[in-house]
């Protein structure tokens, strides 16, 4: 696999707590523009971070982020 860079690593930790939290709000969908704006990016910059660790799709829940985190 290829070596991440740092900044996204931070960014995928920062996804993880952030879901974390929304799965114990019983939440199990979350959309890239929703995530940013928790975050304070942007959605292409979510997407981008998401496709680095192996998805590619239209849709994905924050179970399935939360696992591969």
């Amino acid at each position: 696999m290829k070596k991440l860079p740092d900044k996204t690593v931070e960014r995928l930790s920062q996804y993880r707590r952030t879901l974390i939290n929304i799965l114990a709000e019983n939440k199990h969908h979350i959309f890239s523009h929703e995530l940013a704006a928790l975050l304070h990016i942007t959605p292409v910059q979510v997407r981008r971070d998401i496709m680095l660790i192996g998805y590619s799709g239209t849709h994905i829940t924050s179970k399935w982020i939360y696992e591969k985190l």
